[in-house]
C-alpha cells in the first residue's frame, strides 16, 4: 500500500512542479 501512496504523491509533485513552471511562464518570469 505504501508504494501506491508514494506513486500518487510523486505524480502530484510532478504536476505541481509543471503548474509552477506554467505559472512562471504566464508571469513572464522565465522564457
Amino acid at each position: 500500500m505504501k508504494w501506491h501512496l508514494r506513486k500518487i504523491y510523486n505524480k502530484l509533485q510532478i504536476r505541481s512542479r509543471m503548474e509552477a513552471v506554467n505559472e512562471a511562464k504566464k508571469q513572464g518570469l522565465i522564457e
